[in-house]
C-alpha cells in the first residue's frame, strides 16, 4: 500500500468474504480508474463495491476460501424409439356393421400405444382414410409415428368362381371384381387367397 505526495491511498483492493455454494469463485474485482493530475503524475484508485463472479481454475492466484469441484452431471439419454417399438405392422380389421376398420398394431416386440389418445385413433378408422398416429409419449427419441393408411371395405368388392366347368376338377380361378367405386389407391391394393380345410 503506497500513498502519493497529497496523501491519497493508491492501492486498495478488498476481498468480500465467498457466500455462493456453487462451484464458481466470486472475487471482489474492480476495474482500475486511472485520472491525470495536474503535475503528470497519474493515479490509480480502485473502487470497491463491483463484482465480477467467473469460473476460475484451482491455478489463479485469487484470494478465496471456496474449493471447487469438477462433478458435471451428465443427462439421462433416452432409448430410440425404433429399438423399442421394433418393426410395427399394421393389420386392419373390417367391422360389417359400422363399414369402418380397427387397426390392430403387431411387431416382434409387441407394441402397444404409450400415448393417450392412440388407441382411440386405432378404431372406426373410414375406409380410404390416412393418418398419423404417435406411438410413443416422450420415453423414447425420436417419437414412434405410424402411417395409417386405411384399405377399402371388403362391401367393395365380389369374389367370383371363373372355374370353367371342363377343368373344375383339376384347377380353380378366383376373381375379384370391384363392386363399388372408392377412394383409395387403386395400385396400392393387393389380392391375398387363403384357403381353409
Amino acid at each position: 500500500q503506497g500513498t502519493t505526495d497529497d496523501g491519497l491511498d493508491t492501492t486498495e483492493i478488498v476481498l468480500l468474504p465467498q457466500t455462493d455454494p456453487l462451484p464458481a469463485r466470486t472475487t471482489e474485482f474492480t476495474p482500475p480508474s486511472i485520472s491525470e493530475r495536474g503535475n503528470g503524475s497519474s493515479e490509480t484508485t480502485y473502487l470497491p463495491g463491483a463484482n465480477l463472479t467467473t469460473p476460475a481454475p484451482s491455478t489463479l492466484g485469487f484470494a478465496s476460501n471456496t474449493t471447487t469441484s469438477t462433478e458435471i452431471a451428465t443427462p439421462q439419454t433416452k432409448p430410440s424409439c425404433d429399438e423399442k417399438f421394433g418393426n410395427v405392422t399394421v393389420r386392419y380389421i373390417y367391422d360389417d356393421s359400422s363399414k369402418n376398420f380397427n387397426a390392430n398394431l403387431e411387431g416382434d416386440k409387441k407394441p402397444k400405444c404409450e400415448h393417450t389418445d392412440c388407441e382411440k385413433e386405432l378404431k372406426n378408422l373410414p375406409e380410404c382414410s390416412q393418418k398419423n398416429v404417435t406411438l410413443s409419449n416422450g420415453s423414447c427419441t425420436p417419437d414412434k409415428i405410424i402411417n395409417l393408411d386405411v384399405p377399402p371395405g371388403t362391401h367393395n368388392f365380389n369374389l367370383t368362381n371363373c372355374t370353367p366347368d371342363i377343368e373344375a376338377n383339376t384347377s380353380i380361378c378366383l376373381e375379384w371384381k370391384i363392386k363399388n367405386k372408392f377412394t383409395c389407391d387403386i395400385q396400392k391394393i393387393s389380392y391375398n387367397y387363403r384357403c381353409t380345410p
